[in-house]
């Protein structure tokens, strides 16, 4: 989620640790719960953060329209 390398060594819940993400959250589509193509690598801190968000979160303004 952040680009960051994740540290396979680090243990739950250790916010660096490794968790599963679900690209599009299980709460909006729980038919893809268990479908790999979902599924991603995220640290606990990021997928904490992210929360039940279907989206990631925006890059904000642009500033200049290409």
């Amino acid at each position: 989620l952040c680009g960051q390398p994740i540290d396979y060594l680090l243990k739950w819940p250790d916010p660096g640790s490794f968790t599963v993400d679900h690209t599009l959250a299980r709460v909006h589509h729980r038919d893809l719960a268990e479908d790999p193509a979902n599924l991603t690598s995220a640290h606990l801190a990021c997928n904490v953060a992210k929360g039940h968000r279907a989206e990631p979160p925006s890059l904000g303004l642009r500033s200049e329209d290409w």
